[in-house]
């Protein structure tokens, strides 16, 4: 089985509160662009008890 490799790039591109966006880009080993996609983020309070 052949691995391929792969290189990630990843932005912040707002935060605002406990929320934030982020652009991801991936690679292949030739610099060629193989997926991108945007992922959104929540921070999560801290519950005690």
């Amino acid at each position: 089985m052949e691995t391929a490799r792969r290189m990630m790039d990843a932005a912040e591109r707002t935060r605002y509160g406990r929320s934030g966006i982020y652009d991801i880009t991936v690679r292949g080993a030739d610099g060629r662009v193989v997926a991108e996609f945007r992922g959104r983020s929540r921070e999560l309070r801290q519950v005690e008890g």
